[in-house]
Order: C-alpha cells, then structure tokens, then sequence
C-alpha cells in the first residue's frame, strides 16, 4: 500500500494567515475544499492560505513555500483567477506574473500537478460591449491544468457547457501556444463550427483553455447543520484534482513517479480518443450572472475553447495511466 501522506491534496486559497492556514471558512472554499476531499476519503488534505499581500504577491509567496517545502503535495486545485488585462491588478506587473509563471515550471518539475478553474466569466469580454477576450490567469499560464464547467441538461443524462454562467475560455494574450496543444487548437480554428470572434479580438496563437471541464452547476456543500448551493468552475477544478490524486495512488503502489504537470498527458490521451467524453453543445457567450456577451466560443467536436476535451472518464483514464511504460520519465512529461 502506498504511503497516503504522499498522496497529499493541497488547496490554495485566499483568506486566512500563513502558509497552512485555516482559509476554509468562506463558502467557495467549502464548496472547493468539499468536492476536493469527497471523491477521496483518507487523503490527508491541506490548505495553504495566503492574505498579507497584494494578489500576485499571494500568489508568489504561494509558490515559494511549495518550492521550499520538503514534501509538499502531489496536487495542488486552485478556484481563483483573474479574467481581464492584469494591469488592472495591483502587484501584478509583467516582472511578478512572469516570477509565478517560472515558479510553477519549477513546481512541474518536482512532480506537482497544479489545476486552476477556468473562470465564470464565460469569454471574458465585457457585457454589451466589444471588447478583447481574457482568459482566467493563472489557469491560463501554460504549466497550469485549466478546468471548466458543465451541466446536465433537464430530464436527460447528456452534459452540455453551462448556461447558469460562462465557463472560461479562450486564448491567452501573455503566453504562446505550446506544442503540445498545437494540433487540437488548429482543428478547432479551422472549424467553422466554432463560430469565432473577429479575429483582433482574441490571439489565436496563445496558450488556448481549458484544457478539460467537469460538472460545475447543480451542486450541493454543507455549512453546519446546513447545506447550500454551489458550483462555478472552482468546484469543477477540485473534483478533477482529486481523480489525479487516485492516478497518482496506482502509481505510487507500482513505483512510479507521480504525474506532475499533466497537459502533454492529457492531450496525448484525447488524441488517442481516450479518457474524455467530448461536449459538443452549448458556447461561453455569457459572464458569470449568465449575461449575453458579443462574442464567444462554441463546443464543437474535440477540443474546444469552452469545455477542452470534455468531462474526464475515470476508468478511462486510470487503464491509460495503467498502459504508460513504467519506466517513464519526469523529465518526458514535463516540456
């Protein structure tokens, strides 16, 4: 049986003193925290909390005690973001996003697995107005597992992309497209099912996300003797987070390394068909109140700029992990 310690989820959150503190007192890290830890009882769970500083700087001071730290955990989920230019964020100069960026290329290297929701503000224009389009940092950064969020559609078991609120999406105007991902995003470009934005409006050639989705509306949490709704891409995000931490227990039991930084896996797997249920329906013309934007994306068949690849397969996925060489390399995961 693998060590359980080692198996460790961490949820960062905003709120709360220190670098472990309590943070989990507000109600969107109760739903975070809640859809972390029940697909996985037994996993040890932390949460790493940070509020002294600016944003950014949060983030930073985030980054540097998982690096510092002997054995911090395997996966860390993270439902905060910004969609729109991070000018507008005070401490968020180009100098300190680009520090955070190279901090979690240092974190994937470890064997870490870092996931962020994709946002709610759907393609992160501005309502009624046109506008450029921002996908959520950091998700958006490209050593970063994007997530967005989906529904099930009334008397029926299919999943669509959300219309309580926009699932984020879109193409990052700071990073480049990496290789990985070139092939899927150029599909989609090409289809004319996407119906994209005029073309000023979004940088084709960016860091495109989410890089998958999972349910995000129609949720529960429980406060007390109380239970309340919840939902958004932050409770898509940790749910995925704690099926990574079920694949990195059947490889830890076996003697492999972790998965680290999953994005080159997990396209590799959908290429192949494998893993994902694709969603082929509904867009993310819409901001977090559900309000009409100008433009948007649209699920289409494959990956898309609303859902990614789609809702993850469990079994899908662990008889993927199952098949890898065991004598697979970090350092062939992380590019």
């Amino acid at each position: 049986m693998a060590d359980r310690g080692k198996l460790t989820l961490g949820a960062q959150a905003a709120g709360g003193g220190g670098a472990k503190g309590d943070g989990a007192s507000e109600p969107e890290a109760m739903v975070d925290l809640q859809y972390l830890m029940g697909p996985v009882p037994g996993v040890e769970t932390e949460v790493w909390s940070f509020s002294s500083m600016s944003w950014c700087a949060d983030l930073k001071n985030w980054t540097v005690h998982v690096l510092d730290s002997d054995d911090p955990p395997l996966v860390f989920s993270i439902g905060y973001g910004v969609q729109g230019s991070l000018d507008q964020i005070q401490g968020c100069g180009h100098e300190m996003v680009a520090n955070v960026e190279e901090d979690f290329v240092k974190i994937a290297a470890r064997g870490v697995t870092l996931i962020f929701s994709s946002g709610d503000g759907g393609s992160g224009g501005t309502f009624g107005l046109k506008s450029k389009l921002w996908p959520a940092w950091p998700g958006s950064a490209p050593h970063a597992t994007s997530v967005g969020a989906t529904q099930f559609e009334p008397l029926s078991r299919e999943q669509l992309a959300t219309g309580a609120f926009g699932s984020g999406g879109g193409f990052s105007w700071r990073s480049k497209r990496p290789s990985w991902q070139d092939r899927a995003v150029e599909a989609f470009l090409a289809n004319p099912m996407a119906r994209l934005p005029v073309a000023q409006d979004f940088a084709r050639d960016g860091r495109a996300v989410p890089d998958l989705a999972a349910l995000g509306v129609g949720l529960e949490a429980v406060s007390g003797d109380r239970s309340f709704a919840g939902g958004g891409t932050a409770a898509a995000a940790p749910f995925f987070a704690s099926l990574v931490s079920l694949l990195n227990e059947y490889r830890l039991q076996h003697g492999q390394s972790p998965l680290g930084f999953l994005n080159p896996l997990i396209y590799e797997m959908a290429a192949a068909g494998k893993g994902f249920a694709d969603i082929t329906r509904g867009g993310n013309r819409r901001d977090r109140w559900a309000k009409p934007l100008r433009e948007g994306f649209s699920c289409t068949r494959g990956w898309d700029a609303v859902t990614g690849w789609g809702v993850p397969r469990f079994q899908d996925l662990l008889e993927y992990v199952k098949s890898l060489p065991s004598g697979r390399r970090q350092e062939e995961v992380v590019v």
